[in-house]
């Protein structure tokens, strides 16, 4: 099932990052593990140690203040990172997070899909979207795959990880869920921040189930893998890894 009512339509960049640009809010978010980020970056830095085996470059889209990334990748085969995010409120937050890197580092301010669209002779080993697709509608993130698949060196590894739509959930369902969860889980933050990101979720977000987005990504030449890297309790929550094939 998918998202039928914005077929045909672009999404608007500029409401999400009015949201982001109040990073100390999705900071929040963040300090209290409600999205799984600890779980999920630790389970993609098991990926990475057992797959990446060779001197790899990232590019890596959504990557905000970049404030896990060194925990992730010191020590493994990384030796260039790209960070693409819309606000430079975070990107200010990244380079000083980056600063002590022992990898080549660029970050750019840019909607993902204008900088997919506007860097065609880049390739990369691997590119990372983190809570990013979901903002975009049902062809966009057709033609995300297939950008993707033709960024990434054969083989390539796209690695994934968002907010999802249980099997069957449609997006009114997955909003009325997802809005209750937060209200039930998200305790620690002030009831002004939790209205503040429920407006953005209500008006921003268009999961898909990973059914959907693993038929987009066969569809554009990738290997779906079969099984989550990782998946939270209440099945929001996902990491996901779809490899382009070797020519």
């Amino acid at each position: 099932m998918v998202n039928e009512s914005v077929r045909g339509q672009r999404h608007n960049s500029e409401q999400t990052k009015q949201f982001f640009d109040q990073w100390n809010l999705y900071q929040q978010i963040v300090e209290h593990d409600y999205m799984a980020h600890r779980s999920i970056h630790a389970a993609l830095r098991v990926f990475v140690v057992a797959q990446m085996d060779k001197p790899f470059t990232l590019l890596d889209f959504g990557c905000g203040d970049a404030s896990a990334i060194l925990a992730t990748f010191v020590g493994t085969k990384l030796q260039a990172y790209t960070g693409v995010d819309l606000s430079p409120v975070a990107l200010n937050q990244a380079a000083h997070n980056l600063a002590a890197a022992p990898f080549e580092f660029k970050l750019v301010e840019d909607d993902f899909t204008h900088y997919l669209a506007h860097n065609p002779s880049e390739r990369f080993e691997a590119i990372l979207a983190g809570f990013a697709l979901h903002h975009l509608y049902y062809e966009e993130k057709c033609e995300f795959f297939k950008r993707c698949q033709a960024k990434l060196t054969q083989p390539g590894y796209l690695v994934l990880y968002d907010v999802f739509r249980r099997p069957g959930e449609t997006r009114d369902e997955y909003l009325q869920a997802y809005c209750q969860h937060c209200r039930e889980d998200w305790l620690q933050i002030s009831s002004e921040t939790l209205s503040s990101a429920m407006d953005h979720i209500l008006t921003c977000d268009y999961p898909e189930t990973y059914e959907t987005l693993a038929m987009m990504a066969s569809d554009a030449g990738f290997t779906a893998a079969s099984a989550p890297l990782f998946k939270d309790s209440s099945q929001f929550h996902c990491l996901y890894t779809f490899q382009t094939q070797a020519e």
